[in-house]
């Protein structure tokens, strides 16, 4: 893609008199409607919007269409990272909270089944069962998980 294309691809949120939330495109025509509570930039693909209030809301994924890939049924979501966006089922800081991972087109690649995950810009990585467990995104594709009992001045003991 070139400048000139991303440019064109470019939404930028807005904000109605009632609160509500939305996109507009680079020349102000409304592209999403606002309806949304919350809204996140978009991240490459996908925006996180919340329908309802921060502490209740649910959460979700929405393209450049408008369209919810992701519905507005989690009570977390972050944006997309090496393409992959994150999202909790339950109460995110406390032991309820279960995260998963979708990958850019919404597709969940990570259940929504694992307690506070560590994820950076190459591993989701998780408790199981005394173990953890390490998703890689290698190209915007999930690798081999490698699954250790704990880390030890940056190594990890197999």
């Amino acid at each position: 893609k070139t400048e000139e294309d991303e440019e064109e691809l470019l939404l930028i949120p807005i904000q109605d008199r009632n609160g509500k939330w939305g996109f507009v495109d680079k020349d102000m025509n409304e592209v999403v409607p606002c309806k949304y509570n919350y809204v996140e930039p978009f991240s490459k693909e996908l925006a996180v919007v919340r329908i309802g209030d921060q502490r209740t809301g649910k959460y979700g994924f929405i393209d450049k269409t408008g369209k919810e890939v992701v519905p507005c049924k989690y009570d977390m979501a972050y944006s997309l990272y090496e393409g992959f966006a994150t999202l909790c089922i339950g109460d995110p800081s406390g032991s309820d909270g279960k995260w998963g991972a979708v990958d850019k087109t919404g597709k969940m690649v990570i259940p929504c089944k694992y307690d506070k995950p560590g994820i950076d810009s190459e591993f989701f990585s998780y408790s199981d069962g005394g173990f953890y467990n390490s998703f890689y995104f290698k190209q915007q594709k999930l690798r081999k998980t490698v699954v250790y009992r704990y880390i030890k001045n940056g190594h990890q003991n197999v």
